[in-house]
């Protein structure tokens, strides 16, 4: 076999091998394409099922935007207020600390600090309370949520327990839609 026989049958073999990866870089190109427009399909889908679903959240929104203020000045319209105040951690929080010299009560709206209560007497804590809320734009009729926090393990929290839930309940004798609930922060405590 001489050389230029050699060189012919490679010849005829390169043809061949061109050939075929001509032909996969025309499929791979087509698969690109098809990829693409179907990416793109999916793409346009996705974002005009947002624009739906953000179009249906704003409808609701005014709906019921609309609804509340519809409700406005009704107790409806008022305890959702403070639902939503309370959801958000926007309602009154009332902390008893104990000191060695006695205990007092730090009203909170949110963590913001409102006040500190240091009278002992239950009309007297009622009194104040009513201020401090008062202060904070609540109507006397207002549905207001409290939590009010102790911790159940601290010397002398058992007297004061008992006189901060009198003065709530004198509270709540002049405000119907005065909520509260009680929280132990020594259950959590190790």
């Amino acid at each position: 076999m001489k050389i230029r026989e050699i060189i012919l049958d490679f010849t005829s073999l390169l043809d061949v091998i061109m050939i075929i990866l001509f032909f996969f870089i025309l499929n791979y190109r087509q698969e690109m394409k098809t990829r693409t427009e179907q990416a793109e399909q999916t793409a346009a889908q996705a974002v005009a099922a947002a624009e739906q679903q953000t179009a249906e959240a704003e409808a609701l929104m005014q709906e019921a935007e609309g609804a509340l203020a519809a409700m406005e000045g009704s107790a409806q319209a008022e305890n959702i207020k403070a639902m939503v105040a309370f959801g958000n951690a926007e309602n009154i929080n009332i902390y008893l600390v104990t000191e060695p010299e006695g205990w007092r009560l730090d009203v909170y709206r949110g963590e913001a600090f409102l006040n500190s209560i240091t009278d002992r007497k239950s009309d007297r804590i009622g009194w104040e309370l009513t201020q401090i809320f008062q202060s904070e734009g609540y109507a006397p009729d207002a549905t207001m949520l409290c939590v009010f926090s102790y911790n159940g393990r601290a010397s002398g929290t058992n007297v004061a327990y008992d006189t901060v839930i009198d003065a709530f309940n004198q509270i709540k004798t002049g405000n119907k839609r005065f909520f509260y609930t009680v929280v132990d922060t020594s259950v959590t405590e190790p």
